[in-house]
């Protein structure tokens, strides 16, 4: 089993979009802590559905879920969305948006991409 470890400050933060909105991401914080494979699937899949803006949409009648999964053998998370498509963005395009003011955040970005080894887009 492999153990991770987040820290505030470190590797704490996931930038995200859906639908591949050009100017616009939210971002999750990870609480502090050692994770394993399944512990840090499942944080990752609840903070983005606690801190994605727009939780249930206009027009749709269930709201937006993340789902997580992991599988133990190849030590991979898999995150799912239940209706869109959206990407974990990578420190390059976070940073973009940051510096764009379309998020807050400081340099240099405390990004999870370290941990899931999330380099390029």
């Amino acid at each position: 089993m492999s153990w991770y470890t987040i820290e505030s400050s470190r590797n704490n933060i996931i930038y995200f979009r859906i639908n591949g909105a050009a100017y616009s991401a939210s971002k999750a914080t990870i609480p502090e802590g050692n994770y394993s494979t399944t512990t840090l699937a499942q944080a990752m899949a609840d903070e983005m559905n606690q801190n994605y803006p727009f939780g249930v949409m206009p027009g749709i009648t269930h709201p937006i879920r993340f789902v997580a999964s992991s599988n133990m053998t190849s030590n991979t998370i898999n995150i799912y969305h239940n209706s869109h498509p959206f990407e974990i963005l990578t420190d390059v395009q976070g940073g973009a948006l940051i510096s764009g003011g379309s998020l807050t955040g400081s340099f240099p970005l405390t990004s999870i991409n370290t941990v899931i080894h999330k380099y390029s887009s």
